[in-house]
């Protein structure tokens, strides 16, 4: 699974720890055999370009990208930029990069990396551009059977724009057009020879800025990388069956009746 879990009671609370301690501690013997890993990972919460000078991109798993590791970055709050007036404000926010290789082979190689975001406002001359959430990019390599199998998806269903509720198909692209040269995109998923992408939310506000939230992305370093992998393919979960992603404590929770 994403992450190897331990579970605490808490009343009626079950909660399997994912931080980022845990999840290291873990997967501690992996650190020199994920080296060799034939992907690569990242994932970002948001990135924002200010009149095409990247302002900055505050919370990312995995920042390097090749060779894929397992890695963890969260937020309760992401402002940008930090000081001027109408940031863009997102949260809480978690990024989370996993790879899965075996010195041994028992298990094929594979690699995934989640965007989940809680929440976001973007100022626009629309209007605020409003998502609230939870929303999640996932985008993921897999090697089944010898051969390489991508994965990716989207969740977003429902944006704001000054107001107004625009409902969309979750991991369905879809393109707003604000005029002018603006747009908004939603659940865009980007593949190309060696590597996929899928992201939450893309707005470009023409001569402003342009913002990206939730983006997982996933490369391979070689042409074939399964070819020759032999092994039960790897699982590639963020959250155990039945519980629930808490993106701020970057954990999941199961949570009982009664």
């Amino acid at each position: 699974m994403f992450f190897r879990p331990f579970m605490q009671g808490r009343g009626r609370r079950l909660t399997a720890i994912l931080g980022a301690g845990v999840c290291l501690l873990a997967f501690a013997g992996s650190a020199t055999a994920a080296t060799t890993t034939p992907f690569g990972c990242r994932a970002s919460t948001a990135r924002v370009t200010l009149l095409n000078s990247l302002v900055t991109e505050p919370t990312i798993a995995n920042p390097g990208t090749t060779p894929c590791v397992t890695d963890t970055a969260g937020a309760s709050t992401v402002s940008v930029p930090t000081t001027g007036s109408a940031p863009v404000v997102a949260g809480p926010a978690g990024a989370f990069t996993f790879s899965v290789f075996s010195t041994t082979g028992a298990t094929a190689p594979g690699a995934t990396a989640v965007a989940a975001v809680d929440g976001v406002t973007i100022p626009s001359p629309n209007g605020n551009i409003v998502i609230v959430g939870p929303v999640q990019a996932t985008a993921s390599y897999a090697c089944v059977n010898g051969e390489i199998a991508p994965q990716s998806s989207s969740t977003l269903n429902l944006i704001s724009v000054n107001g107004v509720n625009n409902p969309v198909q979750p991991g369905q692209p879809t393109i707003i057009d604000l005029g002018g040269g603006s747009f908004i995109a939603v659940n865009q998923k980007v593949e190309t020879a060696n590597s996929l992408t899928e992201t939450v939310l893309e707005v470009h506000l023409n001569g402003l800025l342009d913002v990206t939230v939730g983006e997982a992305k996933v490369t391979q370093s070689v042409s074939n990388p399964c070819a020759g992998t032999s092994g039960v393919p790897p699982v590639l979960e963020i959250c155990p069956p039945g519980s629930t992603l808490n993106i701020q404590a970057q954990l999941c929770e199961i949570v009982l009746p009664g």
